[in-house]
C-alpha cells in the first residue's frame, strides 16, 4: 500500500504534472475567462520558476541533506546496507549494468569495503518497475562490486523490496540472522531521514552514511539563479520525499 500512496499523493504535487494541468486549463478558459486564463499562466511562469530556481530548491532539499553528517573516516562497522535506487533496469543486463546518478551510493560502498571498514556488502533492492517485477537492483549491483575486485564472499543479497520500508523490513532480519548489529546505511543524503526511520522502527541502529549530495555545499554564482529543467526535476524529488515521509509516518513505518 505505501507505494503506490506515496506514488499516488505525489502525483498532484509534482510541478510537471501541476503545471501542464494548469496550463491545459489556461487553454481551455482563454476564450471564455481570458482573466481566468492569463491568472494561471502567471502561476505557472512563477510556480515553475521558482522551483528551477536553485537558490529555493537549496532551501527545499538542504533540511532532508542535511538531517545526517556523514561519519568520520576512522568510524568502523561490521557491514555497509547499499539501499536500491541507483540501476537502470531498463535497459541493464547480467553482463552490462548502467547506473543513474545515484551510482555514487554504489561505489561508495564498494569503498567501504576496499578501505577495510567493513567485512561485506549488502545490496538491498528488487524491482520498483511494474514491467520489470523479476528484476533486482541487489543482483545488478552485485555484478558492478564483483566486476571491481570485490568478492563473492563479501556481497550478500537482499532482492525483495520495492520501496524503503521494505528495505529495512526484509534486510534487518537478515543481518540480525548473521549476527550482524553495527552497520553503515548507504542511499542518497536527501533520502537518508525516512531510511533510517524505517530501519529504527524495526529496532536498528544504523550508522547513517549519506552520498550523493545535490545542493551541500550551496552552489556559488548567479547562473544558479537561472531556472533550469534540472532543478526543477530536484524540486520533484525533494517535494516525492516530503510525501513520502509524511505518508511512512502516518502508516507507522517510520
Amino acid at each position: 500500500m505505501g507505494f503506490s500512496l506515496v506514488k499516488t499523493l505525489s502525483l498532484p504535487l509534482d510541478p510537471f504534472t501541476t503545471g501542464l494541468a494548469l496550463l491545459l486549463v489556461a487553454w481551455a478558459a482563454f476564450r471564455r475567462r481570458p482573466r481566468l486564463s492569463r491568472t494561471l499562466l502567471f502561476l505557472v511562469a512563477v510556480g515553475l520558476g521558482a522551483l528551477g530556481s536553485g537558490p529555493v530548491v537549496e532551501r527545499l532539499v538542504a533540511p532532508l541533506e542535511r538531517a545526517y553528517p556523514r561519519p568520520t573516516p576512522e568510524t568502523r562497522a561490521e557491514a555497509a546496507v547499499v539501499l536500491g535506487g541507483a540501476v537502470d533496469l531498463q535497459h541493464s543486463t547480467a553482463e552490462r549494468v548502467e547506473l543513474y546518478h545515484r551510482a555514487e551510493r554504489v561505489l561508495e560502498g564498494i569503498r567501504l569495503w576496499r578501505e577495510g571498514r567493513v567485512r561485506v556488502i549488502v545490496f538491498s533492492g528488487g524491482s520498483g518497475d511494474p514491467d520489470l517485477p523479476d528484476a533486482s537492483e541487489a543482483e545488478l549491483m552485485a555484478v558492478v562490486a564483483r566486476q571491481m575486485g570485490v568478492p563473492a564472499d563479501a556481497i550478500w543479497l537482499q532482492p525483495r523490496s520495492r520501496t524503503t520500508a521494505e528495505d529495512a523490513v526484509y534486510t534487518v532480519p537478515l543481518l540480525r540472522k548473521r549476527g550482524i548489529r553495527r552497520f553503515f546505511l548507504v542511499t542518497t543524503a536527501m533520502d537518508m531521514p525516512r531510511a533510517v526511520g524505517c530501519f529504527r522502527k524495526l529496532g536498528a541502529d544504523p550508522i547513517p552514511f549519506p552520498v550523493d549530495y545535490r545542493v551541500t555545499p550551496p552552489g556559488r554564482g548567479w547562473r544558479r539563479w537561472m531556472p533550469q529543467v534540472a532543478t526543477l526535476a530536484l524540486a520533484r524529488e525533494a517535494i516525492h520525499e516530503y510525501v513520502g515521509y509524511a505518508v511512512y509516518w502516518v502508516t507507522g513505518r517510520i
